[in-house]
């Protein structure tokens, strides 16, 4: 019995030890100077993802997971600052019912600050603004669209896979306020995941 004990003490540790050392490794890859590759200053970005949106503030929202998908587009005004144009889409159909179709768009202006632009996974904060427009679609009749503002705050990271592509996590605290109808204000919490394709520009790395 002691024999088995120590047996499985030592099979512990190894595997604490090999993970952690595994851990390491992927870290160090995944922060290493992107060197030749670098981020690009005056370069453009395109990028399309999905994601959830779990809005809660108040008795207005009904505190769902809903579905989200988004597309942007930005211009690197410097290795570290990029700014763009947004848009998300988000399926609100639990809001009102079955039978009531409810959907919001979202268009407006973001900006990503990157912190560590020369990394293979740099993060960054974003902020946006813009408009929002909340459709309320009854089943066999006409649409009702009331209109609003939102605010957006978030971090997230670029990950690269190549000069050219990658992925990007992020998380973002959004504020929906509307001028009229049944939602006046809310905020929601929301995690997307996005695949970007980055063109032109001069390489950081040259700069």
């Amino acid at each position: 019995m002691q024999l088995n004990s120590e047996r499985i003490m030592k099979f512990m540790i190894q595997s604490i030890r090999n993970g952690c050392l595994f851990a390491g490794l992927t870290l160090l890859a995944l922060t290493a100077p992107l060197g030749a590759q670098g981020f690009a200053s005056h370069a453009v970005d395109v990028a399309a993802g999905a994601g959830a949106s779990s809005q809660s503030d108040n008795h207005s929202a009904d505190g769902n997971i809903h579905i989200s998908y988004t597309g942007s587009a930005s211009y690197h005004l410097t290795s570290r600052l990029a700014s763009g144009v947004e848009y998300s889409w988000l399926p609100l159909d639990s809001e009102k019912g079955p039978n009531v179709g409810v959907h919001s768009q979202l268009m407006g202006l973001a900006s990503r600050f990157t912190v560590l632009p020369s990394w293979h996974t740099a993060p960054y904060v974003v902020l946006a603004v813009g408009y929002d427009r909340l459709s309320d679609v009854p089943t066999g009749s006409g649409s009702t669209a009331y209109n609003g503002i939102y605010g957006d705050a978030g971090l997230g990271l670029s990950v690269y896979a190549t000069k050219h592509w990658g992925v990007r996590p992020e998380v973002r605290y959004e504020y929906q306020s509307y001028f009229s109808g049944p939602l006046s204000s809310f905020g929601s919490i929301r995690g997307t995941m996005s695949v970007f394709y980055q063109f032109g520009g001069k390489d950081s790395s040259k700069m």
